[in-house]
């Protein structure tokens, strides 16, 4: 949840474009981002679509404390992958469920809470 959160604010992505993130999509060496499709909900499901506009389909520079919280994110992405077993669906997702699969999961405040609520807010 970490490293969501740190790219919302490091980055300015939208959280669908960061649900539809994966790991493809970020160039480690160059310190670069591709913003190439969302997770919308459509029809009661979750589904991948591409940005709404070509302005949104986008490369980003990712700082480098950015880019750590993304190389720890995905050492502990790789101990849920093994946690998971075979239920693991490998899509390649930067913020998937604990199963590989999309997820809407990186929606609540750090605290379990919606935005804003966490523990600690006053507001």
């Amino acid at each position: 949840m970490e490293a969501f959160w740190i790219c919302a604010l490091t980055l300015g992505l939208r959280r669908g474009e960061l649900l539809g993130l994966r790991w493809d999509d970020i160039d480690f060496a160059g310190g670069l981002l591709a913003v190439r499709q969302t997770l919308q909900r459509a029809d009661g499901s979750l589904q991948f679509v591409d940005p709404k506009t070509d302005r949104s389909r986008r490369v980003v520079p990712v700082p480098e404390p950015t880019l750590a919280a993304l190389r720890r994110h995905r050492r502990a992405q790789a101990a849920e992958q093994l946690a998971a077993g075979k239920r693991w669906q490998n899509l390649g997702l930067v913020f998937p469920s604990t199963i590989g699969t999309p997820s809407n999961r990186a929606t609540s405040a750090p605290g379990g809470g919606p935005p804003g609520r966490g523990r600690g807010s006053t507001g």
